[in-house]
């Protein structure tokens, strides 16, 4: 059964008690003496907001507020103007700055009132008292409210409103609803948790929302508790050699312990029908469409302001969370910058997800869809500001500066909401050479490897490591390496980006300067020409060659990929649009708990059996690597992009026909 979760807000009149609200200033008044503005060609506005109220509870309200008879003070209102934000305090008064002059909206909003609306005149260095406290333009109406009535079987489970609690249990009446859409959602001890109830709610009517629970032994993969911090699984399902696909490996093989070989927790997301995404796994909620790119600025401004789906908690994601959505099922199409789209497969879910590519008809690359995160770089970065985002074109977090040829980059955004303890990690030092992340239950090598070493033989070191009476160690995907990233930390500020109850090796890096290695993991970074990179995390400066000079490019807890073999002396001014420095040899830190073992029957080997391998099929193979005969077979006549399917030998294999390894045009997953 799925579930998800979404926000409540029951607006019980006897709630409405002092509220107030901050916007953008004032309709026509003078300028207040609220202090001074730079000088700029911006004003601040001034002003209090209200709550109307009657019968007794004007008179008692009045009277203890010592405001006019009919209104007190409201707090806690949104006041917005120009991308500008603020909120009431308890005496009703906001006041906003830096709001461009001119003719402007204050745009008040609260849970339970209507919306209202005020004119106002910013004039240059000035403070406009946009509501005085003597006016009765400030003063917002209560919404129209109703009922809902909520039972279950069995009775007696907790009852949420927009996933806050409510303090009642079924059966029972919430009165007082603000009319309008609202999610009913119930819990009970020993009771899977069902789906959360949509109802519309009208003035002065009863609602109603009947749960059926069922016992949670029903149900053998139930969602995690909200306040998780679950690692999904990278969804990565094939196995690669140094430059391309391959049957998975047997232990003691070559390339044995890679990412496809091991499940862990796996996707699962429920489209809401209302612009909204819900993770099963992290309990986080998602907006749906990312729309139209914008500003950092107007991404960090629009959170407080966006509304959807009857919710007004989004906020910004942090890399933590954003990076929770990648899958490395995706293809990166970065050797063609400017080419078609075809055949390309996104780092992101599109099949509950909006995504688009880079506008190349306006200039743009291929892999121009990079997502904004909350995440600031805390070290020298390259540029001014330099922000985390996930490009979900091409698989990869980066730090990217806020500004671009004197001019503002634009982002995709994702707002998020939920499980505002998503990504804190819970770090106990276990005395014996490991660490334990209460959070996420895996157990880490406190100290790394030492020394670098390429793919394949950091593989190997992990599959090999015998520590605190653990064997079952293996390098770590990467999503479970980036878990532990301290995104706060940073080699110009004496750390590298982790936890000091970890031992971190130090190295000199290409500009000379004392500096943390890049960390492999047992991901892949694939692309259509094949598979010869695979994932790391610089936990350590990530450099780039620009301006003929090594600089900090992308920042500490950037994700990027190398070579799994190779001279790094081939790279002597790095590589890709901002020369990332390529190293090939680089460090390891194992990890142990949280995956399962699929040994080597996973589903690449079912899509490219080897016919010496135990358990392999007869599937015909032209080459090692190279697609199955069925596969070509399958697209056969078809064109780029086009779905296809071939039998494998324990089930159907599901695709798109593309050009692949050793440019075999194929059925590929």
């Amino acid at each position: 059964m799925k579930a998800h979760y979404s926000r409540t807000a029951v607006a019980l009149l006897a709630a409405l008690m002092i509220f107030t609200l901050a916007s953008c200033g004032g309709g026509g008044g003078g300028s207040a003496g609220g202090g001074t503005v730079v000088d700029t060609d911006t004003g601040a506005a001034e002003g209090f907001v209200y709550m109307s109220v009657d019968g007794d509870l004007e008179q008692t309200s009045a009277r203890a507020a010592g405001r006019t008879a009919g209104r007190v003070p409201l707090a806690g209102a949104s006041v917005i103007c120009e991308g500008r934000t603020g909120t009431t305090d308890a005496s009703g008064y906001f006041k906003l700055t830096g709001i461009p002059s001119g003719p402007r909206t204050l745009e008040i909003t609260k849970q339970g009132f209507n919306p209202l609306r005020i004119p106002v005149t910013i004039r240059r260095n000035e403070v406009v008292n946009a509501i005085p406290a003597d006016s009765t333009n400030g003063v917002l109406q209560p919404s129209a409210a109703g009922s809902i009535s909520v039972s279950s079987t069995p009775a007696g489970a907790e009852i949420l409103l927009d996933a806050q609690a409510t303090g009642f249990i079924t059966p029972n009446t919430l009165a007082n609803v603000s009319a309008g859409s609202h999610e009913v959602s119930v819990t009970l001890d020993g009771y899977d948790t069902p789906a959360a109830v949509s109802v519309q709610v009208a003035a002065d009517q009863t609602a109603a929302a009947d749960f059926t629970l069922h016992e949670t032994s029903a149900n053998p993969d139930p969602a995690p508790a909200a306040s998780g911090f679950v690692i999904v699984d990278t969804n990565q399902s094939s196995c690669y050699s140094a430059t391309s696909w391959q049957s998975c490996p047997a232990a003691g093989a070559g390339f044995f312990g890679q990412d496809a070989q091991y499940d862990g927790v796996q996707p699962w997301y429920t489209d809401n029908g209302d612009g909204t995404v819900t993770d099963n796994r992290t309990g986080l909620m998602w907006q749906q469409d990312p729309g139209d790119k914008m500003t950092y600025s107007q991404a960090v401004a629009g959170a407080s302001s966006f509304r959807l789906a009857g919710y007004s908690d989004w906020r910004l994601p942090s890399i933590k969370e954003l990076y929770s959505l990648i899958l490395f099922s995706g293809l990166d199409p970065s050797s063609d910058m400017y080419g078609g789209t075809d055949g390309l497969v996104p780092f992101i879910d599109t099949d509950y997800f909006d995504f688009r590519y880079g506008d190349t008809s306006a200039g743009e690359r291929v892999i121009d869809a990079q997502f904004a995160s909350s995440n600031v770089y805390a070290g020298d970065g390259f540029d001014a500001q330099t922000v985390f985002g996930v490009n979900f074109a091409d698989g990869r977090i980066k730090g990217y500066g806020t500004t671009m040829g004197g001019t503002e980059k634009t982002f995709f955004v994702l707002y998020v909401r939920g499980n505002t303890s998503y990504g804190r990690n819970n770090f106990a030092d276990n005395g014996d050479g490991t660490v334990t992340d209460y959070a996420t239950g895996l157990i880490w090598q406190q100290a790394d490897s030492g020394s670098g070493m390429i793919w394949e033989d950091a593989l190997d070191y992990c599959e090999s490591l015998s520590l605190a009476g653990g064997t079952d160690w293996r390098l770590p995907n990467a999503k479970e390496l980036q878990s532990i990233v301290d995104y706060s930390r940073a080699p110009s500020l004496g750390s590298a980006a982790i936890d000091p109850v970890f031992r971190t090796s130090g190295i000199t890096n290409e500009a000379g300067q004392a500096d943390y290695p890049y960390f492999w993991t047992s991901t892949s970074h694939a692309s259509a020409q094949g598979a010869n990179s695979a994932v790391y995390l610089a936990f350590g400066r990530a450099l780039g060659y620009m301006n003929s000079a090594w600089v900090d490019v992308h920042g500490a807890g950037a994700q990027r990929s190398d070579p799994k073999t190779g001279d790094p002396g081939d790279y002597p001014t790095g590589h890709g649009p901002q020369g990332d420095a390529i190293r090939i040899y680089n460090y390891a830190r194992c990890v142990r708990g949280g995956a399962t073992f699929t040994g080597t029957s996973g589903s690449a080997q079912d899509i490219l059996p080897d016919s010496g391998a135990t358990g392999g099929g007869s599937t015909a193979q032209t080459q090692p690597g190279a697609p199955p005969a069925e596969a070509v077979a399958a697209c056969s006549g078809k064109s780029t992009g086009a779905s296809c399917s071939f039998s494998a030998p324990d089930k159907t294999i599901t695709g798109t026909c593309r050009t692949g390894i050793e440019n075999i045009f194929a059925c590929i997953p």
